[in-house]
């Protein structure tokens, strides 16, 4: 794993659907890096595009499904593996996706080995298992 110099420019490569805008998919790398990558890094429809831009108002958490708003509130439940959200149990974490992406493991750093993520919504947005098939 190499270590990045504290002044390395990033950039964020995105997978966009061309109608819509909508992000399916994004990775964050060092700009030096982007024109080697960019091209091959995914699988593109022919309604879908790649763009890479400096900024981004999205967030992808470990094992999201796609990307969501970076200060979209989720809600994460450990040890729960449904696809509904509960109405039962209480979350073990909450708070806006951008936080959650910073963290190493995600989900995993708050609610161990099992568990699912929701928006405020109740759109399911993540799992422990990686299961749903993406765009």
């Amino acid at each position: 794993m190499s270590v990045m110099a504290e002044n390395e420019k990033m950039k964020f490569i995105q997978k966009i659907c061309k109608k819509t805008g909508t992000v399916y998919r994004q990775v964050s790398m060092p700009d030096w890096l982007v024109d080697h990558v960019a091209k091959d890094l995914w699988q593109v429809g022919e309604d879908q595009d790649i763009i890479v831009t400096d900024t981004t108002q999205v967030a992808q958490p470990a094992k999201f499904f796609l990307p969501v708003p970076k200060e979209a509130i989720i809600h994460i439940y450990g040890e729960y593996q449904d696809s509904d959200t509960p109405t039962d149990p209480k979350p073990v974490w909450t708070g806006p996706a951008t936080d959650l992406e910073q963290m190493k493991n995600s989900a995993h750093d708050v609610a161990g080995d099992i568990w699912n993520a929701f928006t405020e919504s109740g759109e399911w947005v993540g799992s422990s298992k990686s299961i749903v098939e993406l765009p």
